[in-house]
């Protein structure tokens, strides 16, 4: 099969026969230690035909999923001490873990699997799972990551090296440069290498060789979704240019970290859209509520009330899913990967930030304006240097419908977004 690649211009990503390819993934972290075949059967057909090009999945159990195996489906025998033993990977598990990927790629998704999440790393985030853990040795992991290399061969995978840390632990970097070394060597197939951070990861990895995608996690924090465009901005900067995907933005119906706001479908929208337009033209990750624990129907999660969420079948038609699947659409349609960031452009600050981006030859910019207060939804937009015949419109991110507004006229033009909704500025020379 044919493996993702870098495009040409650093910033995105394709095929090699050149076709760009958009990361629209969801995150269903803990499938391999959670769901049964019909279960994986039935998700994987409704993110196929709704548009969703990844599936993000952990390689080894979920520590904070519902139950983190399911029907005693272990990935490893245990030691007399009760911790796992590394060297001897359970056949069961790990060809269930195979025919996962193998029954994704053949309904067009790619898989990005997970070699070790933050609590398999000694050091990482002590202060969220403590020890004594399952922690992997730097020569555990190493061996791990090979094994997954040669287990998975032959698929369209792309590697995420380790999960939701913030590498503050000690020796945490040094183990990971070590494991992604390891990992790019033994995967004869080359493929893609990313690393999905507690927030951000560029500060200690961005340099390395095995590091061919940057991803960043705006996280569900209620009171801090700015990071959707502010860690894609601080990564866009970094050199040498890599494809930025955001891997995981608020979860929709997840209640947040800070206020408990349950996020809604507008959420999720603005988190997409201000993560691309400031950069992320590698790609954006869903999440929904009930599909990254793995909730079946009267499951009981702990820390939540019962009937505060819903199961992972219930949660698969959430119209977030639907809303970022549209936006997809669009993007490919307009042919994004030519876009880079325009904050230049704005020339005045609104009440909400407004992600602008364009492209360099004038024929296409995107605007994005978050629902805005009744009194500020003006912004005036620089327009120079756009096309001749350029034509605005909007289009609205709800429901796709589009709105003419002409052709651009002047080279200071100014854009009122419909109130009390978001909105997506489209100015195209076709």
């Amino acid at each position: 099969m044919p493996n993702l690649e870098v495009a040409a211009n650093r910033r995105s990503l394709q095929w090699p026969d050149g076709t760009p390819f958009f990361w629209l993934g969801d995150t269903c972290w803990s499938c391999p230690g959670r769901a049964r075949w019909d279960e994986w059967e039935a998700y994987v057909q409704t993110r196929a035909r709704q548009g969703f090009t990844v599936l993000q999945l952990n390689s080894l159990p979920q520590y904070d999923a519902v139950h983190p195996i399911w029907e005693a489906r272990f990935p490893f025998p245990l030691k007399e001490d009760g911790l796992w033993d590394f060297d001897h990977p359970q056949e069961e598990y790990f060809g269930f873990l195979r025919g996962m990927v193998e029954y994704a790629n053949s309904k067009g998704l790619v898989v990005a699997v997970v070699v070790l999440w933050f609590n398999y790393v000694p050091g990482a985030r002590l202060w969220t799972v403590p020890d004594p853990r399952a922690n992997m040795t730097l020569a555990e992991g190493c061996r791990y990551a090979a094994f997954l290399a040669d287990l998975l061969k032959g698929l369209q995978v792309v590697w995420i090296l380790t999960g939701d840390d913030t590498y503050l632990g000690e020796g945490v970097p040094e183990y990971t440069r070590a494991l992604g070394a390891a990992l790019k060597k033994a995967d004869h197939d080359k493929r893609l290498c990313t690393i999905h951070p507690a927030r951000i990861a560029g500060p200690w990895f961005h340099g390395e060789d095995w590091l061919d995608v940057v991803m960043v996690q705006s996280s569900h924090f209620d009171a801090h979704q700015s990071g959707a465009y502010e860690l894609v901005a601080q990564e866009w900067q970094r050199s040498p240019p890599r494809p930025i995907v955001n891997g995981e933005i608020c979860y929709e119906e997840y209640p947040g970290f800070d206020h408990g706001h349950r996020f809604d479908r507008e959420d999720v929208r603005r988190a997409f859209w201000w993560s691309v337009l400031n950069g992320a033209f590698g790609g954006v990750t869903y999440g929904a509520d009930g599909i990254w624990p793995w909730i079946r129907e009267g499951d009981t999660l702990r820390g939540r009330d019962a009937g505060s969420y819903k199961s992972w079948r219930q949660s698969l038609d959430l119209p977030g899913a639907a809303d970022l699947a549209r936006a997809k659409e669009l993007l490919v349609s307009l042919g994004w990967s030519k876009l880079r960031p325009a904050p230049q452009r704005l020339l005045e600050i609104p009440a909400r930030h407004v992600s602008v981006a364009d492209s360099p030859d004038g024929t296409l910019l995107l605007a994005y304006f978050p629902r805005m207060p009744q009194t500020w939804g003006y912004v005036e937009l620089d327009t120079t240097g756009l096309a001749p015949g350029a034509q605005a419109s909007w289009w609205h991110p709800e429901n796709g419908a589009a709105e003419d507004l002409g052709p651009v006229q002047s080279p200071r033009m100014t854009f009122r977004a419909a109130e009390g909704k978001d909105s997506l500025l489209v100015i195209r020379k076709k």
